[in-house]
């Protein structure tokens, strides 16, 4: 049977395809990516494995046909393409919506309150609204009351959208059943819950760390003479930096600490914003990474820190957390962060931040058992194993 994955250009959907090639499975599966014009526009994935066409071109409805003939459509990242595409097809049941997190909290003005703590806050109602070329405002009613009031009335007109979109999915696709209940409880919709997750990492030792690589970086950083705190995982102000800043900064550590702050993609503003800042309570104990790294070049740098902290109050930077358990580290997350809830759920041995990081004992080690088990539970359920049980299951019986 056909299967339609309506896709984004991205190393997410690049690994996917590759995963299901890898699978020899009979079914058929067409991938359209449709926010690039041309094969030569594709960043990450192999032109020859995908269909391309902008949606909502006679090439898009051309290269899908009749939407009525495949078994299943897959709706890889819940764009507002994709909203206004599922909003005007008949009724169906087997619509798949794999979730990404920023498709969902989208736009952010609408999740203002929940995505966002009280600094962040400030420098998002204070810079948010500089967006009016997006809406074709005139420059001289930019950052203006009218500006605000046109942009908010905009935002409040793709949340409709997006909840007629949500009540025509069958089936929600994710590792995390906390944030489909987050979902549930802003939208209305039948759609069922289904395990399923990204990418995996061959977690074995061999494959993630390296000494040499540990070596160089904790010269190139001089890290060695410091504890190493690695927070959050990109330049988006949902990773609310500045927050964490004032909380590191009023609990009085006593040992000397560097601060490692992936940055390397996101909001150029925000980023700037936040390394001023960071140049400003930790001077050059701030360490701004502003470049894309070399997966294992990451994966070390991670492994050279002592704890990680991630003060989203949404599930973002899994990848990123696993890996930190995978090594060894003390990770400390939200106490309303889906990700802390699953994770305590697994057993993990994961820390909060609005307890755990007031103690004077957080850059003390895990036991070793404590390493050895959450070693173990991250393979088991982030395993490439896990990832094809669960497409196997989707496939074979939804």
């Amino acid at each position: 049977m056909n299967n339609l994955h309506l896709m984004l250009d991205s190393n997410f959907t690049r690994d996917f395809i590759e995963v299901m090639e890898s699978m020899k499975l009979f079914d058929i599966h067409k991938y359209l990516i449709y926010n690039v014009n041309n094969p030569s526009e594709l960043k990450f994935v192999d032109s020859n494995k995908v269909i391309v066409a902008r949606y909502n071109t006679k090439e898009f409805h051309n290269a899908i046909g009749d939407i009525k003939s495949y078994k299943r459509i897959f709706i890889h990242f819940l764009s507002v393409e994709m909203c206004k595409f599922l909003n005007k097809l008949p009724a169906l049941d087997n619509i798949y919506w794999i979730f990404w997190g920023a498709d969902f909290y989208s736009p952010p003005s609408c999740f203002f309150d929940f995505l966002y703590d009280k600094h962040t806050q400030e420098y998002m109602k204070k810079y948010m609204f500089n967006r009016g070329q997006a809406v074709n405002i005139p420059s001289f009613i930019l950052n203006n009351f009218v500006s605000k009031k046109i942009l908010l009335f905009r935002d409040k007109k793709l949340y409709s959208i997006k909840a007629k979109a949500i009540s025509k999915v069958s089936y929600f696709l994710h590792f995390n059943k906390y944030d489909y209940d987050i979902v549930k409880s802003f939208f209305k919709t039948d759609m069922k819950f289904l395990p399923f997750r990204y990418g995996h990492v061959e977690f074995n030792d061999s494959d993630i760390l390296f000494p040499e690589i540990m070596n160089d970086l904790k010269n190139k950083y001089s890290l060695t003479l410091y504890k190493i705190i690695f927070v959050g995982n990109s330049g988006n102000p949902t990773n609310n930096h500045l927050d964490l800043f004032y909380l590191l900064k009023n609990l009085n550590i006593k040992e000397k600490f560097k601060i490692i702050c992936p940055l390397s993609y996101g909001n150029e503003k925000y980023i700037d914003f936040i390394i001023k800042k960071g140049k400003e309570f930790f001077g050059d104990d701030f360490i701004a990474i502003t470049q894309y790294l070399d997966k294992d070049i990451y994966n070390n740098l991670i492994a050279c820190s002592d704890i990680m902290i991630m003060y989203h109050n949404r599930t973002q930077g899994v990848g990123n957390i696993n890996i930190a358990l995978h090594a060894g580290k003390k990770v400390f997350l939200k106490k309303e962060n889906t990700t802390y809830k699953l994770y305590k759920d697994l057993d993990l041995k994961i820390f909060n931040t609005e307890h755990d990081l007031m103690n004077n004992d957080i850059f003390d080690e895990l036991t070793d058992e404590d390493k050895a088990n959450n070693k173990k539970i991250i393979k088991d359920v982030f395993s490439a194993e896990t990832q094809k049980e669960n497409l196997y299951f989707i496939l074979s019986n939804h």
